[in-house]
């Protein structure tokens, strides 16, 4: 099952990926709100 170690990798990686479309979406979201405060 060498399958094991590629699927983790790749959870360990969509990981990040969310973590940093998080962080991007964050900053968008205040960007747009200073305008409206």
């Amino acid at each position: 099952m060498s399958d094991i170690p590629e699927a983790s990798a790749d959870g360990s990686s969509s990981h990040w990926q969310l973590q940093r479309i998080v962080s991007q979406l964050r900053g968008a979201r205040e960007d747009w709100r200073a305008p409206v405060g």
